[in-house]
């Protein structure tokens, strides 16, 4: 083999490793980008032909309603042609709630915040309700709609508890709002990792419903406190005194055996304390007797003295009603007397009158006397003139 022949084949030897080491970039590229790996903290959704056997491979998801897709979690998957992969963030995302204004089963108006942990489903089915719901949704988008549905159970739940319920036992209120709301987001792929009451207040502050709540069980606690305290502070002055009491006897004791001359004096001491003691308490006991009858005398003296004015009164009462009836007795007497000297009067006018018309009429009889007029006629004169006189004078 001459030298030409040589270097032709060094060339196409040359070439061939060049299409090899290009064809091995070009594999080596194409493998990596259809290779595809999901993260610890996600899961990658691969949908497209020639999935796998689902009944081989527990990875792939597949219902009755036509939707298949394979959910890689933790792992790798090379994508066949005309396959397609998306990653899922399995981290959990926390929303914040604050209910407007709700009133519970008795009629009180309040507002509740509350926080809740979310997440997507670990199952094949959770991912792929969540994929077929929210899958190319902006992650706003995507906690709105949760929000929405959380805030609509706690709402249900604070309509159908009453105050006391909610805020003594938090965390059973809040297991009902996470039961009834995790049905829902079941259907759409998430899950919720927690939930809590984060704060209940009055929808009005001026109605002070959940301030004055706690008023009770703060007096009460105040008020065990308080005599927890004192108990303490009479358990420490017992000890105390005991402790006294015991230093004393010791005391006592060490003075006793220092002498039995000492000893006796102090039993005549203590003897005459006794004695004096007895002699004072007798004079106490007889001064307070004293005391006590003084008191009664006294006592006995008000009485005396309320029953002397009361009988004052009484006589002063019989005194005024006698005046006053004597008043009536006069004042009738002055009456029948005033009535009986009226008629008096009445009756010696009339005489009078009686008189003077006996004289007009005599002097008028005697004119007729001295005319000549008849005796009959001047009868039925005088009688005319007396007929409707009750006491009649004779005519003659």
């Amino acid at each position: 083999m001459d030298f030409g022949t040589g270097t032709v084949l060094f060339i196409i030897l040359a070439a061939l490793a060049a299409v090899a080491v290009l064809f091995g970039i070009v594999a080596f590229i194409y493998v990596k980008r259809r290779y595809k790996t999901a993260r610890s903290n996600e899961a990658l959704i691969i949908t497209g032909p020639n999935l796998g056997d689902p009944e081989k491979d527990n990875r792939i998801f597949q219902d009755e309603n036509g939707r298949s897709m394979k959910i890689i979690r933790g792992g790798g998957q090379r994508l066949k042609f005309f396959q397609t992969s998306t990653p899922v963030d399995l981290n959990s995302f926390q929303i914040k709630l604050t209910t407007p204004k709700v009133y519970t089963s008795q009629g009180v108006p309040v507002v509740a915040d509350a926080i809740a942990s979310v997440k997507i489903a670990d199952s094949l089915d959770g991912i792929a309700n969540y994929a077929e719901q929210f899958l190319g949704k902006k992650d706003t988008e995507i906690e709105e709609e949760v929000s929405k549905v959380l805030g609509t159970n706690l709402r249900a739940i604070l309509s159908k508890l009453s105050v006391e319920m909610i805020n003594n036992d938090r965390e059973s209120f809040s297991h009902q709002v996470q039961d009834i709301a995790q049905v829902e987001l079941d259907n759409m792929g998430f899950t919720i990792t927690s939930f809590g009451l984060d704060d209940l207040r009055d929808a009005d502050e001026e109605n002070g419903y959940l301030e004055n709540l706690g008023r009770p069980r703060i007096a009460e606690i105040r008020k065990k406190a308080d005599m927890a305290e004192s108990d303490a502070e009479k358990e420490t002055r017992m000890y105390k005194a005991k402790n006294d009491q015991e230093a004393q006897q010791e005391e006592n004791t060490r003075s006793t055996t220092v002498s039995q001359s000492q000893k006796e004096r102090d039993i005549k001491e203590a003897e005459f304390k006794r004695e004096t003691e007895r002699a004072r308490a007798q004079s106490e006991q007889a001064y307070q007797l004293e005391q006590a009858r003084l008191n009664q005398e006294v006592t006995e003296e008000e009485m005396q003295v309320q029953y002397i004015e009361r009988q004052r009164q009484v006589t002063l009462e019989q005194e005024e009603q006698k005046r006053r009836k004597a008043q009536a007795d006069a004042d009738a007497y002055d009456i029948k007397a005033k009535a009986e000297a009226e008629a008096e009067k009445a009756r010696i006018d009339g005489e009078a009158e009686a008189s003077i018309n006996v004289l007009k009429v005599s002097h008028k009889l005697k004119l007729f006397v001295k005319k000549g007029v008849p005796k009959q006629k001047r009868k039925n004169l005088w009688q005319k003139r007396w007929k409707n006189t009750a006491k009649q004078p004779s005519w003659k």
